[in-house]
């Protein structure tokens, strides 16, 4: 299969949820082809080596109190994938929420003896 009939594919397919999803008003449907949508989204930029800005999950490295630690934030994607994450403006207390995630997190990893 070309990558062509591959891109083709998936758009019909990420396009029928939607159209399903008016149609059967249900809040449920809509989201799963929100989802099926995002997901062809982040499968199609690095399949045609394009460049965009999504929210992804990656292991952070250097983020002050998130080092060593999987979130989703967003990244810069290409061809290559995952490029980097992109540094958060954010609020001394927002920081100190994400990095108290972080540590539940990491709290949670060594208590099942993962790393």
């Amino acid at each position: 299969m070309t990558v062509r009939r591959v891109n083709e594919t998936m758009r019909e397919r990420v396009a029928s949820p939607a159209d399903d999803a008016e149609e059967s008003g249900h809040p449920e449907d809509r989201t799963n082809s929100n989802q099926t949508m995002k997901i062809a989204r982040v499968v199609d930029v690095p399949l045609n080596d394009q460049r965009a800005v999504l929210t992804i999950c990656s292991r952070i490295q250097g983020a002050a109190g998130c080092d060593g630690v999987t979130l989703g934030l967003p990244h810069l994607v290409g061809g290559e994938g995952a490029m980097g994450a992109i540094p958060l403006p954010l609020e001394p207390v927002e920081q100190e929420a994400l990095e108290r995630s972080a540590s539940i997190l990491r709290g949670a990893i060594e208590a099942l003896k993962l790393t």
